[in-house]
């Protein structure tokens, strides 16, 4: 197969075909991933979770302070929804720290935001 060349062409979509060798295997769509912060439970590691009572114990309640976090609401809607298997990804607690950067005459330019 050669490669498309966009060498002198005029700016625009253009498409491709190519043909695949045969048909594309189906691959399951029931089960769900979420990442976000959590109030407490690992971090970095994808737990697998089977109703909203695992997720509860293991990762704690819905988080509304400093701001609402919505993950938890995503999670429960899918289980409330019929949902029967997701892995969930927690990546911190919710909490924001921040430093405002100053210039030479004291104005903000900058504020750095970062999730603990």
């Amino acid at each position: 197969m050669a490669t498309f060349s966009t060498l002198n062409k005029a700016p625009g979509v253009y498409i491709q075909e190519i043909t695949l060798p045969g048909p594309i295997a189906g691959v399951s769509t029931s089960i769900a991933a979420y990442l976000g912060p959590a109030m407490q439970g690992p971090t970095f590691k994808p737990t697998l979770l089977t109703n909203i009572g695992q997720f509860l114990n293991t990762f704690g309640s819905y988080i509304e302070d400093p701001y609402r976090v919505y993950v938890t609401h995503a999670v429960n809607g899918f289980f409330a929804e019929g949902g029967q298997q997701c892995y969930f990804v927690r990546v911190g607690t919710g909490k924001r720290a921040w430093k405002d950067l100053l210039d030479a005459k004291g104005r903000k330019v900058l504020r750095v935001t970062v999730l603990k």
